[in-house]
């Protein structure tokens, strides 16, 4: 994907997701991640949600947003877990944000892929 993009006009982002696996040395070991390096792209890690509330989600296959307003699908502590989660997580976010905007980029674009090629 990085060999497709014109890299002067993008702010690469890479983001660690806890919740999905803790061992990131083989993508650090990897041709993607030094391209996103030396493209000077921003590294965010993701913190890992309590996992019964993550299962308790991907069973109720809902989203964050509705598991944490959804007096339905969680109790009054649990979505105060999940928002707290989410308003950590975009806080994770913000510098990144801030330094787009201080380069003049335009609004960022987010690809999520769960794996990658070698």
């Amino acid at each position: 994907m990085l060999d497709r993009l014109d890299t002067e006009q993008i702010q690469f982002v890479v983001v660690e997701n806890l919740g999905r696996g803790e061992d990131f040395s083989l993508f650090e070991q990897s041709a993607v991640y030094e391209k996103a390096r030396a493209g000077d792209a921003s590294i965010v890690q993701i913190g890992k949600l309590h996992p019964q509330l993550t299962k308790k989600i991907d069973f109720s296959n809902t989203s964050f947003w509705a598991a944490a307003n959804n007096l339905q699908i969680m109790s009054t502590v649990e979505r105060h877990r999940v928002r707290t989660w989410i308003k950590n997580v975009y806080e994770q976010f913000e510098p990144v944000l801030q330094q787009g905007r201080g380069a003049n980029m335009a609004q960022p674009i987010v690809v999520v892929e769960d794996e990658f090629a070698f």
